[in-house]
């Protein structure tokens, strides 16, 4: 799948799998993505020297970052950044906006939204890691569809076991002018019907509305869809689960001026299925030569009380500890020469990782014969990346 290239010549992905041409900029991160091709690592992005093709990691676990409602302008804000970086800090395998990216009028009645307002959404928020979007019904008006300079409103990506599914919920041809309610195509809903019936992965479905206002109008995709673990949501200013028929759906809109405090989700998951998800505050990590210390400030939301912290110990490798930390918010790690040790449970990934005194916990093969493993070590067991 070709990359999807902005008006500023930077390229962003749109699936799992991905080529781009040599002498570009493209935002995957390093660590996370089997790169075949030269280029040089520069963050969490990387410039192409030769044709590159890049493929996501499918080991488990993984973890997203995601809020929705940021109701971005010209303006340069403050609020976009501190939400950026609470996200970046969280350094998650994958980052989204959960639509209504811009702040056009929300009701198709007309605004003076640019392409101006969507930069500035990107330019705040395009080094956190792998970073996608999802159509809000702010982010369309009469004449303005800049949004599709800016990335898919359709779009999958599939990773391990696990299938995430992007649905726009404002399609700008049925909508009603004066109206800020979900409008969708048949031709939508034909199409997420193929995506929840075509596999037997663990799907969750990226919407911008609230799932209690469309699921009705896309029973012909939702009546047979096949192991369907959660809808997520924003347009509501609000974070908490909403119990719907079909699957439960996770509500985060506090990206938004109005909401009293901006808190970013953070989905952990692990492989058979199994998936939680906290409210972020805010989060710190602190480094001492290869002794991290992590304080997080979050509530749990979904699942089992406790977020995965991502830890990568050289950003332009691929290798990334993922760290349990539970209620109490906080966990220590040491990797020294090798040995490897943390008060919490953890998860090392990395290409063709062998380790000693840890479990094998998943591993998954990329088309080019690298073998990305996952290992688990219980807390307080020391271990020894080989």
């Amino acid at each position: 799948m070709p990359t999807f290239r902005l008006k500023s010549k930077e390229h962003r992905f749109v699936g799992s799998s991905v080529t781009c041409e040599p002498g570009a900029i493209l935002y995957i991160d390093p660590t996370t993505w089997c790169i075949h091709g030269d280029y040089a690592a520069k963050g969490r992005k990387i410039e192409t020297k030769t044709r590159v093709h890049a493929q996501l990691s499918g080991a488990a676990p993984f973890t997203l970052a995601w809020v929705g409602d940021l109701h971005a302008t010209d303006k340069k804000e403050s609020r976009l950044n501190e939400i950026a970086s609470v996200m970046a800090r969280l350094n998650p395998t994958l980052s989204l906006l959960l639509g209504d990216v811009v702040n056009g009028s929300g009701e198709y009645r007309g605004s003076d939204m640019s392409d101006a307002w969507f930069e500035n959404a990107w330019d705040a928020f395009k080094n956190v890691p792998n970073h996608m979007w999802v159509k809000g019904n702010h982010d369309v008006d009469p004449l303005h569809y800049e949004f599709y300079n800016w990335y898919e409103r359709l779009w999958t990506l599939r990773i391990g076991s696990y299938k995430l599914i992007a649905f726009d919920t404002f399609n700008e041809g049925r909508v009603i002018s004066g109206t800020s309610h979900t409008f969708i195509s048949m031709g939508d809903v034909l199409w997420l019907r193929r995506r929840l019936v075509e596999d037997d992965t663990y799907k969750i479905i990226l919407s911008h509305h609230l799932f209690s206002q469309w699921r009705i109008f896309a029973y012909l995709a939702l009546k047979d869809a096949v192991n369907l673990r959660y809808v997520f949501t924003g347009h509501d200013h609000k974070a908490y689960v909403e119990e719907t028929k079909n699957a439960p759906a996770l509500v985060n809109g506090t990206a938004s001026p109005e909401a009293g405090e901006h808190l970013v989700s953070l989905t952990s998951f692990y492989k058979n299925g199994e998936i939680s998800t906290v409210l972020v505050k805010d989060i710190e990590i602190r480094n001492e030569d290869g002794s991290y210390k992590v304080n997080a400030d979050f509530k749990p939301l979904e699942g089992r009380p406790a977020a995965l912290v991502r830890i990568s110990p050289e950003p332009t490798k691929p290798l990334n500890i993922y760290v349990e930390v539970r209620e109490h918010g906080t966990a220590q790690l040491t990797l020294k020469n090798g040995e490897i040790w943390s008060d919490s449970n953890i998860y090392i990934t990395g290409r063709n990782l062998k380790m000693e005194g840890a479990e094998p916990y998943d591993t998954w093969h990329c088309f080019c014969g690298a073998e990305w493993r996952t290992y688990r070590l219980k807390a307080g067991i020391k271990g020894r990346i080989l």
